[in-house]
C-alpha cells in the first residue's frame, strides 16, 4: 500500500511513502503506469513532463535520477518493447488445451529461446544493463506462464494428468523456486495457479472438501505444501492457499489450524500477514455520488448515469441479486487472462440468483467499448472516466486490477473476494445467492 506524504502545488513536488514487505519491482500511475525498482529501503526520485504525458510521449515523459537511475531509465523503456510481444503471447496460433504434452513443452522451451534472443538484441541495441535484461527475462517468462502454461489442460482428469500439469509449471523457463524471481511482480501470478494445481488435483484433499470437512481439507492442503521447498516462494503460496480457504469457510481459522499453517512458514513476514488476514476487517464504504461512470446497454450504446452512489444505483438496478463485481483496466494483463476463465463461471451459474458485473477504470473509452463487445457482452459493463476512478478508488478500497468483490442484494460489500480461476468462487457464489 502508499500514500502521499506530500504535494507542493508551487514547485510541482511530490512524496509518496509506498510499504514494500519485500523487495520487487512496482508501478506509478501518472495517466500510464511507469515501472521502476527499488529495495527496502531506497528512495526512487523521478521527474515528470506532464506536457509530454498529455501528449501520449509515455517513453520520453520522465527521467529518473539518484538511487537506481540506470536500472530504472532503462527498464521502464524496456518494459514497453517487451509489452509488444502480448498480442502473439495471447494469439500463438494453437490452442494449449489441445496440443500434446511433449510438444507443447517443446514449445514452450522454443518460444523461452526466440524470445530471449530477441530480448538480447533488444538490450543490446539500447545498452541495457545486465541485471535489467535479467529482469526482463523473468517478466517475459511470467508472461509465457500467464497465457501459456496455466492454459494447459491434460487429456484425462487422473493423477498422470496432474503430473503433467505440475511439470509443465515447474518447467526451467519459470523457475518456479528462485526466491529472487519474487523481485518481479508478476511472478505471484504464476505461483498461485501452480498452488492451486499442486493441491486441487490432489485425491485425498478433494474427497476431504466433497465430504465437507474443510479443516481436514485445509490441513491436508498445507502438508501438501510442505512437500514443497522450503522459502519464500513457498510462504508465498501457504498464503495464498490460506487465504482461499478463508474465503469458502471464514470461521476455518482457530488456534489450532492457524498454528498448523506457520509450520510450512519460514518467513516472519509472511506470518505477521497469515495472523492479520483471520482478523475482521473493518473498512467504512462512504455513501458518496459519483460522477462520471456510464453503462453500455443491450444495444451497444454507452450511456451516462447520473451522479449517484454507485452501490446503491446497482442494488436498486438488480434488485434482490448477488452482484460478481470485476474491476478491471483495458490495459491490465491479468484482467484479461481472467476473462475465459469468468465466461465458463457465467455459463456454469446461469441458474444462480447472480449478476456479472464489470466496471472498468483508468482505461480508454473506445479500448473499453472494443474489448466489452469481446470479452464481456453476456455481463453488465460500466466505465469509469479518470474523475470517477481518482474517486472510486480509494473511497472503495480497491489498489490493484483485478479486484473482485460481492455485492450482496442488501448492499453489503464484500472483499477480496475469489478470482473466476481460482477453487471456492464457485461455491461461494452459490451459497451467496440462495
Amino acid at each position: 500500500s502508499s500514500h502521499v506524504d506530500h504535494i507542493n502545488p508551487n514547485n510541482g513536488t511530490f512524496a509518496i511513502k509506498y510499504l514494500m514487505p519485500y523487495t520487487t519491482d512496482f508501478t506509478f500511475d501518472y495517466y500510464n503506469f511507469i515501472y521502476m525498482y527499488a529495495e527496502q529501503g531506497e528512495s526512487v526520485f523521478i521527474t515528470i513532463d506532464a506536457e509530454k504525458i498529455r501528449d501520449k510521449d509515455f517513453n520520453n515523459a520522465f527521467v529518473f535520477s539518484v538511487n537506481r537511475a540506470d536500472f530504472n531509465n532503462s527498464y521502464a523503456k524496456f518494459i514497453t518493447y517487451l509489452d509488444s510481444y502480448q498480442s502473439y503471447l495471447m494469439n500463438p496460433g494453437f490452442k494449449a488445451d489441445s496440443i500434446p504434452f511433449d510438444d507443447f513443452k517443446k514449445k514452450i522451451e522454443e518460444t523461452a529461446a526466440m524470445l530471449s534472443d530477441s530480448l538480447n538484441a533488444y538490450a543490446a541495441r539500447t545498452n541495457a544493463p545486465d541485471n535489467v535484461l535479467a529482469h526482463i527475462k523473468g517478466n517475459m517468462a511470467d508472461l509465457m506462464s500467464y497465457y501459456w502454461a496455466q492454459g494447459y489442460k491434460a487429456h484425462d482428469n487422473t493423477e498422470k494428468g496432474r503430473d503433467e500439469k505440475i511439470e509443465i509449471m515447474k518447467h526451467p523457463v519459470f523457475d518456479t523456486y528462485n526466491p529472487a524471481r519474487m523481485k518481479g511482480q508478476m511472478f505471484s501470478y504464476h505461483l498461485r495457479p501452480y498452488m492451486f494445481i499442486l493441491v486441487r488435483g490432489n485425491e485425498d484433499f478433494k474427497a476431504l472438501m466433497q465430504s465437507g470437512d474443510t479443516i481436514a481439507a485445509y490441513k491436508k492442503g498445507i502438508d501438501i505444501l510442505k512437500n514443497e521447498p522450503e522459502g519464500f516462494n513457498r510462504d508465498f503460496m501457504a498464503y495464498a492457499f490460506t487465504e482461499v480457504i478463508l474465503m469458502q469457510k471464514a470461521d476455518i481459522m482457530n488456534d489450532e489450524t492457524t498454528r498448523y499453517v506457520q509450520t510450512a512458514i519460514s518467513t516472519p513476514y509472511v506470518k505477521t500477514k497469515i495472523e492479520e488476514l483471520i482478523k475482521p476487517k473493518d473498512f467504512v464504504y462512504p455513501d458518496i455520488a459519483m460522477p462520471g461512470v456510464a453503462y453500455l446497454n443491450a444495444g451497444g450504446v454507452k450511456e451516462d448515469i447520473p451522479e449517484q452512489n454507485i452501490v446503491k444505483y446497482l442494488n436498486k438496478r438488480y434488485p434482490g441479486k448477488l452482484l460478481y463485481v470485476d474491476i478491471w483496466a483495458t490495459w491490465c494483463r491479468p484482467c484479461i487472462g481472467e476473462f475465459s476463465h469468468a465466461s465458463e463461471l457465467h455459463k456454469k451459474l446461469t441458474d444462480e440468483n447472480v449478476e456479472f458485473i464489470y466496471l472498468c477504470l483508468r482505461s480508454d473509452e473506445s479500448k473499453w467499448l472494443e474489448m466489452a463487445e469481446k470479452h464481456t457482452s453476456y455481463g453488465e459493463n460500466y466505465y469509469f472516466d479518470m474523475d470517477a476512478t481518482n474517486l472510486f478508488m480509494p473511497s472503495y478500497n480497491v489498489d490493484c486490477f483485478p479486484t473482485y468483490l460481492f455485492i450482496t442484494a442488501d448492499g453489503k460489500i464484500i472483499k477480496d473476494v475469489g478470482r473466476p480461476s481460482e477453487a471456492g468462487t464457485e461455491e461461494k457464489i452459490k451459497s451467496l445467492s440462495e
